[in-house]
């Protein structure tokens, strides 16, 4: 876990923050009401983080590729439809 701030109380300490994380690679959990809401982290994790999910979706996709019997026909119609669907959702 990180440091706790109240949300309440993250504008008294937002360059605090930033700098806690930013500057000492700090990992900031902003807490509502006693429930963790966001978490403030340095961009260098983010990064890491969202390329190792892309990388176990795609893996996950091979693996189900590998199983799901369809023809190459098949496969192209339902990945148009999800690409239809994750951008409406965007």
């Amino acid at each position: 876990m990180g440091k706790l701030v109240d949300v309440d109380d993250i504008r008294d300490q937002i360059e605090r923050v930033l700098e806690d994380v930013s500057v000492r690679g700090d990992h900031v959990i902003v807490n509502d009401h006693g429930k963790a809401v966001v978490a403030v982290v340095p961009f260098e994790f983010y990064k890491r983080k969202m390329a190792r999910s892309r990388d176990e979706f795609f893996d996950t996709l091979e693996q189900m590729a590998e199983t799901a019997n369809l023809t190459e026909e098949e496969a192209e119609t339902l990945t148009a439809e999800a690409v239809r669907c994750a951008r409406s959702q965007r």
